[in-house]
């Protein structure tokens, strides 16, 4: 009984640890298999990583380097000039607005670089083939516009977005070399606008495992552009901001410019002006004349007669030609002649502030034998004729006398200037809307004499890139423009009074002031006949009231 009672428990015994022994080998195998799947997803993970890690250098290099072609090609689009104006600005503040004006707000470049991106890398497309791995850049191209625009304004708005290499102050005799980088502020950008930039993404065709990385990381992105822009603005910024107030935007060269008038331009005065710096004679005592302007018709013909500080600008040999301007009505005579003295006065300050130098280690300022000046690819000085007096048809009257022209000074503006002013210190720009285009002279078609002036002036230079170290497209030419543009020229009215500084500030003491009312008798003229005295005219003239 004893040994049947052994048997039994031996047998129960074995049986247990035989169970325990097979639950024990299925789970160890069921654990090596399992460590076996980690091992292989670990590898899998690994391995994809990898390859995305590889595919990601490729695109962020076909990111950079093709950043890089599209800035260049972007920045050196003949229409694409930068306007250099006659604000005053300091160098960082003009760095701002050129990324603010160039790279800003409209988002043509980040539409355009979006595009050739996307075409660049694939997007969407089936990209590398690694075994079972694929790899794709996914995103849209849409997306990424927004994207990009939003890391570009935001590196703008920190006055990030452009950093220049070697050029401080904005000197062009210490600006070397005068490159610069872009910065793209990725970091910046909120998770789901970063999520928008392409992204990098590795599928296993067996398994289906997939992973995504951003093609960009992160951070502050900064690509380098070789390309000397910012020494041929630095160029340009020393002709309009020359020292010692000689700059073509000056206060005192802008006031200068803007007092150049020719035709019937003066309170009190009722003869046209023989020079554009000079006001006229208070009457016309010929009297075989009408006033310039009277509907009796007959052209005013006014032979230039330049006076001493005309012939210390240089445009004195200029006025001796022989061709008399018309100041009679509105024709085109006087727009013309104040046109070629503004531009060969504007071209001669330019000429000055630049010195005889042309070129600075390869880097060339090219002219233009069709421009008006040489040394600009595009000049011009735009004139404009305005009302300035009633013409009243008199048949009698006693005849006036007097002389009301006065010697001009460089650096005062002259009677009814509103040109630059000084506010705190800073020199202020009163804009061409000054007057809301209302000379305060009513016009009367058939009895109104004109004062032409200057409007606008713009000159476009043009810098050729001739050192090939300083260029994207070795292939191809650089070419930066840069265009100064003064257009805070403020239309001549007789309802402005100023006040004017003494030198050396070349700009009024303060910001004209608009009159209460226009005393039209300043601005009427009487052109005097003797009715009997046909068909000879006489005695006549034109005489103030």
């Amino acid at each position: 009984m004893r040994e049947r009672a052994f048997n039994l428990f031996t047998a129960l015994v074995s049986f247990v640890l035989i169970v325990l022994a097979l639950l024990l080998a299925q789970n160890m195998m069921q654990t090596e298999r399992n460590t076996v799947d980690i091992i292989r997803s670990i590898e899998e993970q690994a391995e994809m990583q990898a390859i995305a890690d590889l595919s990601r250098a490729d695109a962020m290099q076909v990111f950079n380097y093709n950043m890089r072609w599209q800035i260049s090609d972007y920045l050196l689009e003949p229409g694409n000039y930068y306007i250099l104006g006659p604000e005053a600005r300091t160098w960082q503040e003009l760095q701002n607005d050129f990324a603010s004006s160039k790279f800003s707000g409209g988002g043509a470049f980040a539409r355009y670089t979006a595009k050739v991106i996307s075409s660049l890398l694939g997007t969407g497309t089936t990209g590398k083939s690694f075994g079972s791995y694929n790899v794709v850049i996914v995103g849209s191209e849409v997306e990424m516009v927004g994207a990009l625009q939003k890391a570009i304004d935001n590196s703008v708005g920190a006055s990030e977005f452009l950093q220049v290499v070697g050029c401080p102050d904005g000197n062009p005799d210490e600006c070397n070399p005068g490159t610069f980088y872009v910065v793209l502020d990725i970091k910046s950008l909120e998770e789901p606008d970063y999520e928008m930039l392409p992204q990098i993404l590795v599928f296993n065709e067996n398994t289906g495992r997939r992973i995504k990385e951003p093609v960009l990381p992160k951070g502050k992105f900064r690509i380098f552009v070789p390309l000397r822009l910012f020494k041929a603005i630095a160029i340009a910024r020393s002709i309009a901001f020359a020292a010692n107030d000689g700059g073509l935007f000056s206060a005192g060269v802008h006031n200068e410019i803007e007092e150049m008038r020719l035709g019937m331009c003066d309170a009190k005065s009722c003869a046209p002006r023989e020079d554009p710096y000079d006001s006229a004679n208070s009457a016309i005592g010929d009297t075989d004349k009408y006033c310039p302007g009277d509907n009796r018709g007959g052209d005013y013909r006014v032979e230039f007669s330049p006076g001493s500080w005309s012939r210390s600008a240089g445009i004195s040999n200029l006025m001796q030609n022989p061709d008399a301007y018309d100041a009679s009505g509105i024709g085109e005579a006087a727009n013309d002649a104040l046109k070629a003295l503004a531009q060969e006065r504007i071209c001669g300050i330019a000429k000055n502030s630049i010195g005889a130098e042309r070129q600075w280690d390869g880097l060339e300022l090219v002219g233009s034998g069709a421009s008006a000046c040489d040394i600009a690819e595009l000049f011009s000085a735009t004139t404009q004729a305005r009302p300035s007096k009633i013409i009243i048809q008199d048949d009698g009257g006693s005849e006036g006398s007097g002389d009301s022209g006065h010697s001009y000074s460089p650096c005062s503006a002259m009677r009814g200037g509103t040109g630059f002013y000084l506010s705190d210190g800073k020199v202020i720009a009163r804009g061409p809307e000054t007057g809301g285009g209302d000379s305060g002279i009513p016009a009367n078609p058939g009895s109104t004499s004109y004062c032409s002036e200057v409007s606008a002036v713009e000159m476009q230079l043009r810098f050729r890139e001739n050192n090939e170290h300083y260029k994207v497209n070795k292939a191809m030419g650089a070419e930066f423009r840069i265009r100064l543009a003064d257009y805070a020229y403020t239309p001549f009215s007789a309802k402005f009074k100023s006040a004017n500084a003494a030198p050396p500030t070349c700009a009024l003491s303060n910001a004209p002031e608009e009159l209460a009312a226009v005393d039209l008798s300043e601005w009427t003229c009487y052109s005097r006949t003797d009715i009997t005295a046909e068909p000879a005219i006489g005695p006549g003239g034109c005489y103030p009231e």
